[in-house]
């Protein structure tokens, strides 16, 4: 906590990665979030490390203000598992929906994958959110695979291949998103085997 920020959280890295020592990762990442630093990243992994119980006793709870904090500092990571656990309500965190969706969009706003492709999912269904946003679902899922997302490019090509409620069918879009999921799969091989619309 009273050196350079990097290095100290790269110590506790060392610490968890390498030696399996939790317990003094999880100091490392302590000082480091908590003290002069107050690192994301270290705020972030000490989170993970209360959600398992790898070196302190687990507690969803205190794993929840860790991420928070991190979220809070712009580690959009800390601001998915933050709505993640909102948006579950387990373990002694309470359930908040409206509080989930916020962190989700900000972090989508902010470029993390998951988020945008966790809401682009949820706005295609009715459920807790509310009712099904097809528009919300495609504004999140062009974020995601514009960020390289094979996932969201395939809804994408599937959503104006068949249109849907406010978003009209358009084959020049479907062919486009198509293709480029069809890209992500040869670059990357994320979804080897998928059949795209």
């Amino acid at each position: 906590g009273k050196g350079n920020a990097y290095a100290c959280h790269s110590v506790g890295e060392f610490k968890a990665l390498v030696d399996k020592n939790y317990e003094e990762a999880a100091e490392v990442f302590k000082k480091n979030c908590d003290g002069k630093n107050k690192y994301a990243a270290s705020c972030f992994k000490l989170g993970r490390l209360l959600m398992t119980g790898k070196g302190v006793e687990v507690s969803d709870p205190a794993a929840l203000g860790r991420f928070q904090q991190a979220c809070d500092k712009g580690h959009t990571q800390g601001c998915f598992f933050l709505g993640s656990m909102l948006a579950q309500g387990i373990n002694g965190v309470k359930k908040d929906l409206p509080r989930a969706e916020n962190v989700f969009k900000k972090a989508c706003d902010d470029s993390d994958v998951g988020s945008c492709y966790y809401l682009g999912q949820n706005y295609l269904t009715n459920n807790a959110y509310g009712p099904r946003n097809p528009p919300k679902a495609e504004t999140c899922l062009t974020t995601a695979c514009n960020l390289g997302h094979a996932p969201s490019c395939r809804l994408l090509a599937v959503m104006f291949k068949n249109g849907d409620t406010g978003v009209e069918a358009n084959a020049d879009l479907a062919q486009h998103f198509r293709q480029r999921t069809e890209q992500l799969v040869r670059e990357r091989g994320e979804m080897t085997g998928l059949r795209v619309a």
